[in-house]
């Protein structure tokens, strides 16, 4: 659904929202595997699957969101043009 979203904008915001959660989940993936402890910033209980399941959503959402990159311009062109 938010893949759809994106794809149909004129301005591009949910497009950039979308690679921006990306960015933010590879930055938490990065910051997860530099932990020693099991305690994200002492507050946080995780394991390697958080760690893990980080990695994969951060690649799952950055794919979708330069999947749709093409698209989002080209409708945006099309409607800019009516």
């Amino acid at each position: 659904m938010l893949v759809k979203c994106a794809s149909h904008t004129r301005l591009g915001y949910p497009h950039k929202t979308i690679l921006g959660i990306g960015v933010y989940y590879v930055l938490v993936a990065i910051f997860g595997f530099f932990t020693k402890v099991n305690m994200l910033l002492e507050i946080i209980h995780i394991n390697a699957a958080d760690r893990w399941l980080h990695v994969m959503l951060a690649v799952v959402i950055l794919a979708g969101g330069l999947i749709t990159a093409p698209n989002a311009k080209k409708i945006s062109e099309n409607v800019a043009a009516e």
